[in-house]
């Protein structure tokens, strides 16, 4: 069922829900079976995070809430792979996260999950990696409690900390990072968040940098970080069409541009780049 999703969507066609659900159905099932709801069974939604992308990483939770689910709404990056024990219903976001993310996209999930909640469906809404770090997920949080729903969240691994350790990256290293920052390169409507000046003891995770990195660059140099700084992209982190990608600081536009680099890509930079190769 999931590779027929994806099939749809990489042709910008969302498809009709109710007619994949009728093509899917056993030939023996009644069909008016479905159609009725139990009056004493309630709505249930489930946030969860799905982790960078490999489904071991998964916590056992977040597997158990996959399987006990009714209807799962997920986001375009999740991979199918997440999906492969799954026996429920899924729907995939009209857009990608990130800046292709619309308002109808939003729209359109939120209709999903509450139809199905006044339903009396269980429902998990997956996220790629963790809900609250960037996925914004207290937003959708805040929104279901608006909406007199009460929402279990269930943290995933975060490509900000699982990302640098496929690249053999230590984030914190006695004496080369005492200290991490964590930003996206797609803030508030699209723009770069303000960044703080160099500190050498830091070391700077960038999520969703690629669209960005040529400014991104600027803006650091500006920021007084040094032009051979180590950097490393982690582009597909903890999947198996993973790659990784040095750059410097000065190289980030032109090393996306030459490598092709493409989201989903982890944008790690500091001196514990090359901590584990000195």
């Amino acid at each position: 069922k999931i590779t027929t999703l994806m099939s749809s969507y990489e042709n910008n066609d969302v498809p009709n829900f109710s007619l994949i659900k009728e093509r899917t159905l056993q030939k023996d099932r009644d069909e008016n079976l479905e159609k009725q709801i139990d009056s004493n069974k309630k709505g249930r939604i489930i946030l969860v995070g799905a982790g960078p992308g490999d489904p071991e990483l998964m916590t056992i939770k977040a597997n158990k809430a996959l399987m006990s689910a009714d209807l799962i709404v997920s986001d375009r990056l999740v991979p199918p792979a997440i999906f492969s024990n799954v026996t429920c219903e899924i729907r995939l976001a009209p857009a990608k996260s990130g800046e292709d993310k619309t308002p109808e996209s939003q729209d359109q999930i939120q209709t999903w999950c509450l139809d199905a909640l006044n339903e009396g469906k269980t429902v998990v809404r997956l996220k790629v990696g963790d809900p609250f770090l960037f996925g914004r997920g207290g937003e959708e949080v805040t929104y279901f409690r608006d909406k007199g729903w009460n929402v279990e969240i269930i943290p995933g691994i975060s490509s900000a900390l699982s990302a640098p350790m496929a690249a053999d990256v230590p984030v914190t290293h006695r004496g080369l990072s005492d200290q991490v920052l964590i930003i996206t390169g797609q803030g508030t409507k699209g723009r770069l968040p303000e960044l703080p000046k160099y500190h050498e003891m830091r070391t700077t995770v960038v999520l969703m940098a690629v669209g960005k990195a040529n400014e991104l660059s600027k803006e650091l140099l500006d920021k007084g970080y040094p032009e051979n700084l180590p950097s490393v992209f982690v582009e597909n982190g903890n999947r198996p069409e993973e790659r990784i990608i040095p750059a410097t600081v000065s190289t980030l536009g032109e090393v996306v541009e030459k490598q092709h680099i493409v989201s989903p890509a982890t944008l790690i930079i500091g001196r514990s780049v090359n901590a584990l190769t000195i």
